[in-house]
């Protein structure tokens, strides 16, 4: 036996010792208390710290702001106008009125959450040896919760009634003139089918909106991003000749649309970005509350908890889905 599995096996011995009711003082439980508390607090900040830059839904439609974070339901108005002028003939008295009809259209909101945990010997084992509780556990539990929030934003949750920002049976849809963007379309067709999708947003609003994102999946963001446009001629890729052309609209890739389609087929989005017209109902983000001692000490759990309301479009015609672009092999 190595001289360092002896001396862990050691500490292992004490540890069991001092857990005799005889031996286990209060001095001994107060010292522990302290230990679990600062280590979960070194946990709690390095657990908020952690990024998850593969998660896109927020970094795309962002949280709709002034949502009290403990609000069951929330509402929407929209206002519809009507009324036209007409030619008036003097002593009339049938001149015609404008007015305006408001809609009122509600939205629940759920709460998610997860939770992680120490056993007591963990937490002594930790205090003896002098190493910092495991980590890995609560950045798990971060992750968990982030990516079932990336799932309802973009597509809802049907049970709870959350609508999803890819799909809304409201937002329009088209398909691309050509299509087959990994496959054998020209960069002309291609160029012409993503002006097709933003030039839709344009169009189908009266100019109302116009398109300044557009999202496509992973595979056809590379492609279009590798392929050179005009060979022989310029090295400028499919990509940077589109973004040449349209310079208010930002182009990049989102994992999710690699499989929003019918049958999984993958799609793209175009759609004016902003929280006035579509964005994630997010109330509370993640949120840690304090530890829960159970099992009279034995275990230490912390429950993780998020408020959500799903992915919500206040204007679906300032945004366009767009089919066809060709499957992934």
């Amino acid at each position: 036996m190595s001289l360092k599995m002896f001396h862990l096996l050691a500490v292992l011995d004490s540890m069991a010792a001092g857990l005799d009711p005889v031996r286990f003082g209060r001095a001994r439980k107060d010292s522990l208390s302290v230990f679990a508390e600062n280590e979960l607090q070194q946990v709690f900040a390095k657990t908020y710290d952690k990024k998850y830059p593969a998660l896109d839904a927020l970094k795309y439609f962002g949280v709709i702001p002034g949502i009290n974070a403990w609000a069951q339901q929330f509402a929407v108005d929209s206002y519809s106008q009507f009324g036209r002028a007409d030619w008036y003939a003097p002593g009339a008295r049938d001149v015609l009125r404008a007015d305006v009809f408001k809609t009122r259209n509600g939205f629940p909101i759920a709460q998610s959450a997860l939770a992680y945990g120490y056993e007591l010997d963990e937490m002594m084992s930790a205090q003896l040896v002098g190493i910092p509780l495991d980590q890995k556990r609560a950045d798990a539990c971060r992750r968990g919760i982030e990516e079932f929030r990336n799932t309802v934003i973009l597509s809802g949750d049907t049970a709870k009634g959350l609508p999803g920002v890819l799909t809304n049976a409201a937002v329009p849809l088209m398909t691309v003139p050509t299509g087959d963007w990994l496959g054998a379309s020209t960069p002309d067709q291609i160029l012409t089918d993503m002006n097709a999708i933003v030039a839709a947003v344009y169009n189908n609003t009266n100019r109302v909106h116009n398109a300044t994102q557009l999202l496509i999946p992973n595979p056809h963001y590379k492609r279009l991003e590798q392929r050179v446009y005009a060979p022989g001629i310029s090295p400028a890729s499919i990509l940077a000749v589109f973004r040449a052309n349209n310079p208010g609209v930002s182009v990049d890739p989102l994992t999710e649309l690699a499989t929003a389609g019918p049958s999984s087929a993958p799609r793209a989005i175009a759609y004016e970005k902003s929280t006035d017209n579509v964005g994630a109902v997010v109330p509370m983000m993640f949120n840690q509350m304090p530890p829960d001692v159970l099992r009279g000490g034995l275990e230490t759990i912390v429950y993780c908890i998020e408020r959500l309301g799903g992915g919500v479009w206040f204007y679906p015609m300032s945004g366009v889905i767009a089919d066809g672009i060709g499957a992934i092999p």
